[in-house]
């Protein structure tokens, strides 16, 4: 699928996350030598509904930029199910891992978007990450389980009731993990937004 651009290509990556083929969608300079920053997006929605396409890429890069965004697991090809800030939170941390050994002296910067907003809150402490941007992404599962009733069911399946599965919910909150020395995080969202709260 190598796809070449101006500046970059755009291929479909693959990497191994616990014993899973997970794959991701990345946008790289021709010239490797040139990289200077790594932008992660992290997409929203699940299956198909937000699913990573090379336009999106597009925004965060210039010609010294990689741009990448994993599928998460169970998604576009990858191996394993879907686990909604669990298990995929792995996909997030190994390629941030992975991209820094291979790119050390690069800024890295992670962009979270909808439900990414959430998987970035959840990983970006304790990975060589230079900043955050929160783009109209969730922060609070529970609060997402109150105003978002058309989304309840799903998240009865795969996380449980907030009640019910309070230990579930509790590992998904984000707030507790920010500290003083996180790195620092751009918060975007807008006023009227009905989807994310």
């Amino acid at each position: 699928m190598p796809i070449e651009y101006e500046t970059h290509f755009f291929n479909e990556v693959t990497y191994l996350v616990d014993y899973l083929k997970v794959k991701a969608l990345m946008m790289i300079p021709k010239n490797k030598k040139d990289i200077k920053r790594i932008v992660i997006y992290l997409r929203g929605g699940k299956g198909q509904v937000g699913i990573v396409r090379a336009a999106r890429l597009m925004q965060f890069a210039n010609e010294y930029t990689l741009v990448i965004g994993p599928y998460y697991r169970g998604n576009n090809g990858s191996e394993g199910r879907d686990e909604f800030y669990s298990g995929d939170l792995n996909d997030v941390t190994h390629l941030i891992r992975l991209l820094n050994q291979n790119y050390p002296s690069a800024f890295i910067h992670m962009v979270g978007f909808s439900r990414g907003g959430l998987q970035g809150l959840l990983t970006f402490n304790d990975l060589p990450v230079d900043s955050y941007m929160i783009w109209g992404g969730v922060s609070d599962i529970h609060l997402m389980y109150e105003e978002r009733v058309d989304l309840r069911g799903m998240l009865r399946r795969m996380v449980g009731h907030p009640k019910k599965d309070a230990k579930a919910y509790k590992s998904r909150d984000a707030m507790q993990f920010i500290k003083k020395d996180s790195p620092p995080i751009l918060i975007i969202h807008g006023g009227k937004d009905i989807q994310v709260g």
